[in-house]
């Protein structure tokens, strides 16, 4: 009988942690409307090391992506235009979000669709072609600012 037990567990240890995996990007806290939630405001993220202020300027569906670094004002470190964003339709919704960053060379697209945490964190999660490349716990705030 011990020799079913041990296959088993590893089946449910298995399904768990994909379980878990997939908890941040999960449908049901996907924004299905985010003209409202980026449009005029700035994002504050973190992945590693990295951290950003990008500054969604622009209304409705699409606008420039500027990341604020120090601020305009700063002769060292100012804020810089790095691209494009656009907010897609997909079917009824208008839930996914691509990011065109041009200010690196060659211009680099990622798309995500955004999931509320419920406690002013968002998770950006990669779509389409960037599945898996997600962005954990982001906060948004009004406005073209900084995060600090």
């Amino acid at each position: 009988m011990n020799r079913f037990i041990f296959p088993a567990l590893i089946g449910i240890a298995f399904f768990s942690a994909e379980a878990l995996a997939q908890s941040p990007c999960q449908g049901s806290t996907r924004v299905n409307d985010l003209r409202d939630l980026l449009p005029g405001n700035t994002v504050c993220g973190t992945r590693g090391n990295d951290s950003w202020q990008e500054q969604h300027r622009g209304s409705g569906t699409s606008g420039e992506l500027w990341d604020y670094k120090r601020g305009p004002e700063d002769r060292v470190d100012p804020s810089k235009e790095l691209g494009t964003w656009a907010i897609t339709q997909q079917g009824q919704d208008y839930r996914r979000i691509t990011y065109t960053y041009t200010a690196f060379g060659s211009p680099v697209s990622y798309t995500f669709e955004v999931h509320d945490l419920g406690n002013g964190s968002y998770n950006f999660c990669g779509a389409g072609q960037n599945a898996g490349s997600n962005v954990l716990g982001a906060t948004i705030r009004d406005g073209v600012t900084s995060c600090n």
